[in-house]
Formats: structure tokens, sequence, C-alpha cells
């Protein structure tokens, strides 16, 4: 106990400076609205980006699975309409 007294003592000037200085930002936060709006709307860009970033990421790894998903279909598509062409080609010659 003692010693967090020694302590308190040998840096009260600190001490006393960072209350002064919570205290005044308490007051220009509570005082005026424009820093509470200047955070919120800062917040409200920061998360609104970071979440534009996120879904193009998101939406680029579900589209280039479904364009693989689509490759590998697209040959089994491709036999039976080549199929019914050379069909159709073969009943009009």
């Amino acid at each position: 106990m003692n010693q967090i007294i020694q302590f308190f003592i040998r840096t009260r000037k600190l001490c006393v400076f960072l209350l002064l200085f919570l205290c005044a930002i308490g007051l220009v936060f509570r005082s005026n609205y424009y820093p509470q709006s200047a955070y919120i709307n800062s917040a409200n860009a920061l998360s609104g980006n970071s979440m534009h970033f996120l879904t193009i990421g998101l939406s680029t790894s579900v589209l280039k699975a479904k364009n693989e998903a689509l490759t590998e279909e697209k040959p089994q598509f491709a036999r039976p309409s080549t199929q019914m062409q050379n069909n159709c080609d073969k009943q009009k010659v």
C-alpha cells in the first residue's frame, strides 16, 4: 500500500494532467454535438466501407466457385446439343 502511495506522489503531475485531460475531453464531447456526430459519421463510414469491401470479396469468391462449377458442367450440356445439331443437319440434307 505504501508503494502505491509513493508511486502516486512521484507521478502526481502526470496523474493530474491525465485527469484534467480526460475531464476536458469529456466536456468537449458532452457540450458539443459536432464531435459526437463527427465520430458517429466517421464510424459509420468506416463500417460501411469495410462492409462494402467484405461484400465484394465474398461475392468474388462465390462467383469464382460458380464459374468453376459451370465450366465443369458445360461439356455435359454441350454434348447433347451438338448431337442434336448433327441430327438436324443430317435431316436437312
